[in-house]
């Protein structure tokens, strides 16, 4: 996509004045319009995964939340549970995030953790995607664990496995139901579907 000068100009002044706002949040419908206008400017169709990757875990304050949490179990190498493990991300993700609907899903050696958009007017695969990667990041940063499955409900235009490969260490599968039926896991595995 080649813009010219005047594309630039009318892209900026459409963007939402963030002063406007009070606190130090703003209303979801107005960061998911945004980004929708940051995926159209940039044309990336893997936005939310590279901007999740360009951070580094540690900086995140999702993992300073869990850090503070648990840091006197860290801290001593005491090893939790993973099953632990999830339930805390799950639980502090739920609090921290309004972009995404996370929910973990225990059936015997069957894990799942599922993500839903809470605005699927405005659905960006991107901030899914980006959601979805930021908590198997942690996951794996903190139990070296990576899902044995990624499951998405959306397929993007572009399809690139490399880049899904690289950041959940699993080819993903689009287009799947939303209730997929799912066979057993190997203990201490567990899969993310959206």
């Amino acid at each position: 996509m080649s813009f010219q000068i005047t594309e630039f100009e009318s892209i900026s002044k459409d963007w939402v004045s963030l002063d406007s706002f009070s606190g130090d949040r703003i209303p979801l419908e107005i960061v998911s319009q945004e980004i929708k206008k940051m995926v159209t400017l940039v044309n990336e169709p893997n936005l939310g995964l590279k901007v999740i990757d360009s951070s580094d875990v540690k900086l995140s304050p999702f993992y300073k939340v869990i850090s503070l949490a648990f840091g006197t179990a860290f801290n001593k190498s005491i090893d939790l549970p993973f099953i632990f493990v999830l339930r805390l991300i799950v639980h502090y993700f739920k609090i921290l995030t309004e972009v995404v609907s996370i929910d973990l899903q225990e059936s015997g050696h069957n894990i799942s953790i599922r993500f839903q958009s809470n605005l699927p007017e405005l659905f960006s695969y991107h901030q899914v995607e980006g959601a979805m990667f930021g908590v198997t990041r942690l996951i794996a940063h903190l139990k070296n664990q990576w899902p044995d499955q990624i499951e998405f409900e959306h397929k993007p235009d572009i399809v690139n496995l490399d880049i899904y490969l690289k950041t959940f260490k699993a080819h993903p599968l689009f287009d799947k139901d939303k209730n997929p039926r799912r066979g057993p896991l190997q203990s201490n595995s567990y899969a993310q579907i959206l």
